[in-house]
């Protein structure tokens, strides 16, 4: 059927760190007759786990390291087989095992096709948000929800059954949640639409729900750190605040129970009741009136603080400041992904991308040449770049947030050099060259030139004069001088390192000296300092991006939502008794769901 959707977002909070299942035991005390015991140990009929010994004897019958199939299992002992099918028969016939040595034998559960994981939640709250067969995503996994032991702990598989679970730290999430029974007859429960109630869609409201390429930019070989502007901050006086009923009030709120809100005091007096940067929970009371939780389990619950005072006419409310990753392929932004979706947005926040940016770690620095290395860089001569030393030690010889500009001196692919001023980076062709002895001294006509320049030679060397081991597009360095700029009529080369070079006094033909002053580089920085690429450089083009929220403008305290269909359940009798009917109705969609995917913007919950 039309609209059918395929994810709609939920709150979720906290972290996750995703691992496989393990046990370890001691090789010879839980050992015996072929049974390994380990209390709850979790494992199931058919698991395919991973055994190592620990650092100790392995175990006679299994070796280090291989893999085996889990059987006869109970709540805390279980044996192991080397296929499938001998684990699974109806006698199943299991490895003859016998005691090794160490406590620290384990076995982990492989990451596998249909094999489920282990999450372990930092700051979640499994139990309100989540629920048994939804969808968790992270990165590029989706994992469906199996089981929830806590707030802190659930057990998930792949979505995709033909994929196997991946590890994960400290990763950050989104929950969705799978259309389950759609109705619109008595047959059915017809407050679903597409897997989302009503209460879902109003709560969606306030969330972003999507973020669109607005323009794709160039120059993206790393994907940017966008911002999200954060939502309105509600100023709340004195008067609103109730301490009779531990209520605030404020007129037309859009916020529902659970809606995420930090309090700040403004420097003034707190609410009795209420710490300055702390983050609540509210509980709607009406649409024109809250109440305030400290957190989520107890503003479900209705449990309210008590407010003893009303605090300062500047304290203010705030939702939850949305957050979003970008992608990158080509060159070009290829999409956002929204890892936060807020709370308590009344209308869809601006989207900032910065320019394209080039990371530089201290290893890419080479002192000694003043060059920075970036594999396919895309720079050209004379682009303009800002850098940011990222908050840690500055690059020496460079000041943060400022422009430099790229050099014509040793610039390959991947490596470029710095020059101060446009001018300076694309350089000044030196003419009238004479090589004038045999220790690296030439002659010039006037030219601007200063001791630690760079000259860059090309071309093939013919008349008289030469220098030794020169090849096309040499980089030499600048020793000394005769004159003042602009008007220096000789120079003594070096190799960059400062070495002597060994010339044949003469006039050369076919070839070309191409001068330029770059910055001297002394340190290496730090690993997170980068180099923005400005918009204002010839073919270099800034990145932007739309947010959307979810339907509902704010004061729409629980509008309706019209879709694109719906299934019709019937229980039959008779001959039939025992068989369900499903029957998909479409209708037409004030909305525009028209694909798999568009009820996701439509209905963000």
């Amino acid at each position: 059927m039309s609209g059918w959707g395929k994810a709609d977002d939920k709150t979720s909070t906290g972290t996750i760190t995703i691992t496989a299942p393990t046990i370890t035991f001691n090789g010879a005390s839980a050992v015996d007759s072929n049974v390994i015991t380990s209390s709850a140990h979790g494992f199931r009929n058919g698991d395919y786990v991973k055994y190592t010994d620990g650092g100790g004897t392995q175990i006679v019958g299994l070796t280090d390291t291989s893999s085996y199939y889990v059987t006869n299992v109970s709540t805390n002992t279980l044996q192991l087989a080397d296929t499938y099918h001998k684990a699974m028969m109806n006698v199943p016939q299991p490895l003859t095992i016998t005691d090794g040595a160490g406590a620290s034998h384990t076995l982990t559960l492989e990451f596998d096709k249909a094999h489920r994981a282990s999450v372990a939640g930092g700051s979640t709250a499994f139990t309100t948000e989540a629920a048994v067969g939804d969808v968790m995503v992270t990165g590029a996994q989706e994992l469906l929800i199996t089981e929830i032991a806590s707030d802190t702990a659930c057990t998930v598989i792949a979505f995709d059954r033909q994929t196997a679970p991946a590890a994960a730290s400290g990763a950050a999430y989104t929950l969705n949640e799978k259309p389950t029974s759609l109705g619109a007859d008595a047959n059915t429960d017809n407050t679903l639409v597409f897997g989302v109630d009503n209460t879902e869609i109003v709560r969606g409201s306030d969330n972003i729900v999507s973020i669109a390429v607005g323009e794709e930019g160039t120059q993206y070989l790393e994907a940017p750190s966008i911002t999200v502007a954060g939502p309105t901050a509600r100023t709340i006086a004195t008067t609103a605040v109730t301490t009779a009923s531990n209520s605030i009030t404020i007129s037309d709120h859009n916020l529902t129970t659970g809606a995420k809100l930090t309090y700040a005091d403004a420097s003034g007096t707190a609410i009795t009741g209420l710490s300055d940067a702390t983050t609540y929970f509210a509980i709607k009371v009406d649409n024109d009136t809250i109440k305030l939780a400290t957190n989520l389990s107890n503003a479900n619950a209705g449990t309210a603080i008590a407010l003893s005072g009303t605090g300062n006419n500047s304290q203010t409310l705030t939702g939850v400041t949305a957050t979003a990753t970008a992608a990158v392929a080509g060159g070009v932004i290829t999409g956002y992904t929204v890892t936060e979706v807020g709370s308590d947005y009344l209308a869809p926040p601006a989207v900032t991308v910065p320019v394209p940016d080039r990371t530089i770690p201290t290893s890419g620095v080479t002192i000694g040449t003043d060059s920075i290395a970036y594999t396919s860089h895309g720079l050209s001569e004379a682009f303009e770049v800002k850098y940011q030393d990222g908050g840690g030690t500055a690059l020496a010889g460079l000041v943060d947030n400022t422009s430099y500009f790229i050099s014509h001196v040793g610039l390959t692919a991947n490596a470029f050099r710095l020059a101060t001023n446009a001018t300076l980076a694309a350089g000044t062709e030196l003419s009238t060259v004479v090589i004038a002895n045999t220790s690296g001294g030439f002659t010039c006509a006037n030219a601007t030139l200063a001791v630690a320049d760079r000259v860059v030679i090309t071309g093939t060397f013919g008349g008289s004069g030469s220098i030794n081991s020169y090849a096309t597009g040499t980089i030499y360095k600048v020793s000394a001088v005769t004159g003042t700029s602009p008007n220096v009529t000789g120079f003594t080369l070096t190799d960059e390192s400062g070495g002597a070079l060994t010339t044949v006094a003469g006039t050369p033909t076919g070839v070309t000296y191409k001068a330029g002053t770059i910055i001297d580089l002394t340190g290496t920085g730090n690993n997170a300092q980068t180099f923005d690429i400005l918009a204002t450089n010839t073919g270099v083009t800034q990145g932007t991006a739309t947010a959307s929220i979810g339907i509902g403008a704010a004061g729409d305290q629980g509008s309706s939502a019209a879709h694109s269909g719906w299934i019709r359940r019937k229980e039959l009798t008779g001959n039939n008794a025992g068989r369900v009917q499903y029957e998909v109705l479409v209708a037409l969609s004030k909305n525009g769901i028209t694909s798999d995917a568009d009820d996701d913007t439509q209905f963000s919950e």
